[in-house]
Formats: C-alpha cells, structure tokens, sequence
C-alpha cells in the first residue's frame, strides 16, 4: 500500500512513523512538506501540553483519545530514553463563584480516569504558586 502525507508536524510524522511500523511493512510511506523545515508551522508554536481529557465529557471519543494518547507518550518516552516532565497543571478557581464549576470539572476529570487528581484549598496553592490568586484549585 502506498500512502502520502501531507505536512512534516508532529502529526503527520507520527502518523508516517506509525504506517511505516505498522502490520504491513510493505507499507510505502511518503512525507510532503512544503518547508524547509520539519515543525515549520503550528507544531513549532505547540506549548507542549499534553491533555489528559479534564474538559470533555466521560466516556466520549475525545476523552478517550486523550487519555491513550497520555499513555502512549509515556510509554514511548519511557522505551526510548527520552525525558518527559509529568509537571502537572493547577486550574485556579479566583472567585467562590467558580468553586463549584471547578469542582464539576474535577467530577468530569475523574470519571474520564484522568491520574493525580488533588483538590486544593487556597493555602495550598500558595504552597505550589506563591504569586496565585486564587480560592481553590
């Protein structure tokens, strides 16, 4: 089978590698980019987070996909030697009005299996961010 991929990011070279090494080793895999550059454009500007599937809802494909996509990166990282920073991400409630959206969205975290979940109280925060404005987090 012969396939074309159109663009060098992150996506269309996972998606290249992935045929290459996939069942069908007869598989030809070709990459087109116009750059000279692989990572030339949106992949370049990425900010590097990986999405655990907090804001979408249970269950749902997008949830799904994050979750093995988190877990596909680590195992890659871990069998290839290559560092990943499982920093973390604090979401700031700043005002009591946003607590209970906060804790919903924790709720929705939660039923999509999303590790290291941890409510925090303002004190807390401090501890992690000194300079944070919040109420909970």
């Amino acid at each position: 089978m012969r396939y074309v991929i159109v663009g060098a990011g992150i996506l269309g070279l996972a998606t290249a590698r992935q045929l290459a090494l996939s069942e069908n080793a007869q598989a030809d895999v070709i990459v087109l980019e116009k750059e000279p550059e692989i990572a030339a454009h949106q992949t370049s500007h990425n900010s590097g987070v990986v999405h655990a599937g907090i804001y979408y809802a249970p269950g749902s494909l997008k949830a799904r996909l994050c979750r093995r996509g988190l877990g596909l990166l680590r195992d890659y990282c871990a069998a290839q030697g290559l560092p990943y920073d499982a920093c973390g991400k604090v979401v700031v409630a700043t005002a009591q009005h946003e607590v209970e959206p906060l804790r919903r969205l924790a709720e929705r975290a939660s039923a999509n299996g999303v590790p290291g979940l941890r409510w925090l109280e303002a004190h807390e925060l401090t501890e992690i961010e000194p300079n944070v404005q919040g109420t909970a987090g």
